[in-house]
């Protein structure tokens, strides 16, 4: 398998992977919590605190499937219809998802407590985290469940970004469930709207969905099909790679590693100083399109000085990176080809936006915003 290919699979199921987790965080939340009765139509904050309000369970275990319309067209990175089918089983402290899809494989994810591991068996790699054991309680660490006025005051600060749907009472895998539609308040470009269902009575999460802008599809969707509560067996949580599994250790660096490298990448901003520390030529126009420019600062990428420049705010925002060519490996070189600004780049069209990247004098640029391609590709132009 080549380094190319395996990076692109690698990226793919770390893609889904992130997608999941903040899932299973609540998931391994709700094993705290019991049954209630079939949701009657609350106020949302109600709704909440409700579905959280219960009796220990001993675990989860549950199917759920994972679906995606973001490429208006073929691509030759990922199929059209990629999309994957997994499991997950849970109890206290420890998590087990796998995942399949007909193009990456299989991949296992776990955690216990003191070890994230994450296996792509096609790959036949394992990378495996260590973790600080905590001893404390959710309860402990949460201190405990937040009072209906606490729910209720984080959702009206919410409303300021953001319109809520309020608690739709909805049937998830056959469960009775709330759901949420979540909408930005402000120029968001193509993103539309977000969903979000639980189970009534025991506040796990049953399915999370991404719309874009004027759509009734989603542009990607993870929804649970089935799902189960009570014992799960110990083997069904630990997963051992077999034999020629590549294992790689990953360590986090140490707070002190952190500070150093933060007093050694020291980020300025403004045009004038930022030239300076980049050392090439700068080009951030004060306006491309439609939008005018917000910030610049200086970034650190691979220990090579760039320059990340911002126009307009918010979601809506299109975000621009500049670096000197060639000073690290290319992460978007598998995407697909075309002509960016007069010269041969790559562009990955999405229905939630896009991105684009090419070269010119030496330097690279990257381009990037829930924006549609036409949008994305004008603001590359205007880079001169």
């Amino acid at each position: 398998m080549s380094k190319r290919t395996s990076s692109v699979r690698l990226a793919g199921w770390l893609g889904l992977f992130v997608i999941l987790s903040a899932a299973l965080a609540v998931t391994a939340f709700a094993l705290t919590r019991s049954d209630g009765p079939k949701p009657p139509k609350r106020p949302l904050a109600a709704a909440i605190r409700s579905s959280f309000a219960g009796k220990p369970v001993m675990g989860v275990s549950a199917d759920l499937a994972i679906t995606q319309h973001l490429l208006p067209g073929a691509s030759t990175l990922v199929s059209q219809s990629m999309g994957a089918t997994g499991h997950v089983w849970a109890t206290h402290g420890s998590v087990h998802l796998q995942l399949r899809s007909s193009q990456l494989g299989v991949v296992d994810a776990t955690f216990n407590g003191r070890q994230a591991m994450l296996w792509d068996r096609k790959a036949h790699a394992a990378f495996v985290l260590a973790v600080k054991h905590d001893h404390q309680t959710q309860a402990e660490r949460t201190g405990g469940l937040p009072s209906l006025a606490e729910i209720q005051s984080a959702l009206t600060r919410a409303t300021r970004h953001i319109g809520l749907s309020g608690a739709i009472p909805s049937t998830v895998a056959g469960r009775p469930a709330y759901t949420v539609r979540v909408t930005p308040r402000h120029a968001a470009g193509l993103l539309g709207a977000a969903e979000l269902a639980w189970d009534s009575q025991h506040g796990t999460p049953l399915r999370f969905a991404i719309y874009p802008r004027g759509s009734s599809t989603p542009a990607i969707e993870i929804a649970v099909t089935n799902i189960r509560y009570g014992a799960v067996p110990a083997s069904d949580l630990v997963v051992r790679p077999t034999a020629g599994t590549k294992i790689e250790r990953v360590h986090l660096p140490r707070r002190s590693e952190v500070a150093s490298a933060s007093n050694h990448a020291h980020s300025v901003t403004g045009m004038s100083a930022v030239a300076g520390a980049v050392g090439f030529r700068l080009v951030a126009p004060s306006v491309v399109g439609s939008q005018v420019r917000t910030s610049v600062r200086s970034v650190s990428l691979g220990g090579s000085p760039a320059a990340l420049v911002v126009y307009g705010r918010g979601l809506g925002a299109t975000v621009v990176l500049e670096q000197r060519a060639g000073a690290h490996a290319n992460p978007l070189s598998a995407l697909p080809t075309a002509t960016i600004a007069g010269r041969p780049g790559r562009e990955l069209d999405t229905t939630l936006g896009t991105l684009v990247q090419f070269t010119r004098g030496g330097v690279t640029y990257t381009v990037a915003g829930f924006q549609p391609s036409a949008t994305i590709v004008s603001a590359a132009g205007s880079l001169r």
